[in-house]
């Protein structure tokens, strides 16, 4: 007498293993952590980015300057916060050369703007070639190097 496989008898079903009992909630599940991790992948990487931006000394250095404008304390108030959302570049090389070019979202009490910085280092020290805070919600601008509104 030969034995024959369970799956070859008529009327009995092999039973189904676990995948393919869960099937309909671990695909959309997996997907959905795939999805997840993508995300919270680009969000470590802007996070790392933004924070290494605020910490460079050209970002320091314009609102060290943007909170000591008499002009921008007046446009904006006091206490002048910076905005999150900071984009731009800052580019350092070996031997003390390297560019920047920000923008920096401020507000205060009575307004908001951004901060439009342009700087370029040279023997180790930054220098701003535009420092600019546009008013949100009118077509002013102050320019910090000067220190006078222009329109």
């Amino acid at each position: 007498m030969t034995a024959t496989a369970p799956d070859s008898v008529p009327g009995l079903q092999r039973p189904q293993n676990w995948f393919e009992r869960n099937w309909k909630w671990v695909v959309p599940a997996g997907c959905g952590a795939m999805l997840a991790a993508a995300v919270a992948f680009v969000g470590v990487v802007l996070f790392a980015v933004m924070t290494t931006i605020r910490h460079s000394d050209p970002y320091a250095a314009a609102v060290s300057q943007a909170r000591a404008s008499a002009a921008v304390r007046h446009a904006l108030g006091v206490p002048i916060r910076e905005g999150w959302f900071t984009t731009g570049s800052v580019n350092v090389q070996l031997g003390g050369s390297g560019t920047a070019s920000l923008s920096i979202p401020l507000s205060g009490p009575k307004g908001r703007g951004t901060l439009y910085v342009q700087a370029t280092k040279s023997a180790g020290q930054w220098r701003f070639s535009q420092l600019v805070l546009a008013l949100k919600g009118s077509d002013e601008e102050l320019d910090l190097l000067d220190d006078h509104p222009r329109a």
